[in-house]
């Protein structure tokens, strides 16, 4: 279900002048200014996106749509290429950038707060971290040693990032440079298997190919040596609001001391070796590429407006789709449609109207195109 709605909306063609522009971004020309986009129309962008982009960056103004949009993409199949960055604290920062450079391809997904954080230099971290595989070459002792070295603290029990146990062949820690805690089995000094493990339970819960180790970054409060997000990126490709550029309070976080600094408003997109697609929403310039989304009609339970709102689409040879969040959901909004209206029933059985099942919050109106996708969540 999932693939047919994508392969519909590639074949719609809704963002075509859009990637047409997208060859034409480069050094001089870094940026493409677009209508808004509405709905889950920007989740479908960013499905497009990264079939042809290797690191997309997407700015929110609030950590609740950073999340929702994560778990849409993961929705969408891009689970594995997503990097949410919605806490700033130092031990889980570090986990996030070992994530940005051990990906070659990756969407991260942040708010603006991630433009002014201060971050130690990538080469500071690239020193502080080492690649831990099975059969490699570091042994059971060495591991140990590197451990008190990077003043690791040995327990009873790892629960927290910066510990480790022994128990006999197996080796316990929890990486500041990993989301979960790491077990490391060894056959005298062979390392046999890493698994990562639920630090509540003690319990392992999935076998990795290989896992980092590193020490806890640290950076002077007043050390002018710091980087940011940009050092860390190859060619990144922006997708943002020239609203919030344009308003983006230049207050400079770091994770690693309790100072702020406020330094002085400059032009972000204006970064080396940066590409950007900004939404203007609020004004429209003679550069803005019209995607043509607006927002679905709303419906806000009333099945006698969802009537009229699905027969005058379709009646106009526009291509109607209905998702739900499940299966079950979406036979009994079939039974529901199909018993309040025989029309309605008469739409699906002759596929003007489709039913399908994709967990995705909101849809989005594209006139041009004649295409609609509302969403049960829109609906009920």
């Amino acid at each position: 279900m999932k693939k047919d709605i994508l392969n519909r909306i590639k074949k719609e063609n809704l963002f075509g002048e859009l990637f047409s522009n997208l060859l034409s971004l480069n050094s001089e020309l870094n940026k493409l200014f677009i209508s808004p986009l509405y709905g889950a129309s920007k989740s479908f962008l960013i499905e497009a996106l990264i079939k042809q982009e290797n690191q997309l960056v997407i700015l929110l103004p609030e950590i609740k749509a950073t999340e929702e949009l994560n778990v849409e993409l993961g929705i969408l199949g891009l689970e594995k290429e997503t990097i949410l960055i919605d806490d700033f604290r130092a031990e889980t920062i570090q986990g996030k950038l070992t994530d940005v450079t051990n990906r070659d391809k990756h969407i991260i997904i942040s708010t603006y707060d991630l433009l002014n954080l201060k971050l130690p230099q990538k080469e500071e971290v690239d020193k502080n971290t080492t690649k831990v595989q099975p059969g490699g070459d570091i042994s059971y002792e060495e591991i140990i040693e590197y451990l008190n070295l990077l003043n690791y603290q040995k327990d009873k029990f790892v629960e927290a990032p910066g510990e480790f146990s022994q128990r006999g062949s197996i080796i316990d820690f929890w990486s500041y440079s990993e989301h979960n805690p790491v077990r490391l089995e060894f056959n005298g000094d062979f390392l046999e298997s890493i698994r990562h493990f639920d630090p509540e339970s003690q319990r392992s819960i999935e076998k990795v190919e290989s896992v980092t180790l590193a020490g806890a970054l640290e950076q002077e409060e007043n050390s002018k040596n710091h980087s940011d997000i940009f050092d860390y990126l190859q060619n990144p490709l922006f997708l943002a609001s020239d609203f919030e550029l344009q308003n983006l309070n230049h207050q400079s976080i770091n994770p690693f001391s309790k100072d702020e600094e406020t330094i002085f408003k400059a032009d972000i997109t204006t970064k080396k070796n940066t590409r950007w697609i900004l939404e203007e929403e609020l004004t429209s310039s003679n550069k803005r590429i019209e995607l043509g989304f607006t927002e679905a009609p709303s419906i806000n339970s009333n099945y006698e407006v969802l009537f009229s709102v699905l027969k005058e689409y379709a009646d106009n040879s526009y291509d109607v789709i209905l998702t739900s969040e499940n299966e079950l959901q979406t036979n009994r909004l079939k039974e529901l449609l199909s018993e309040f209206k025989v029309e309605l029933a008469e739409l699906i059985e002759t596929g003007k109207l489709k039913l399908e099942t994709l967990a995705i919050k909101d849809g989005f109106l594209h006139k041009k195109e004649k295409f609609l996708l509302l969403t049960d969540y829109q609906v009920f």
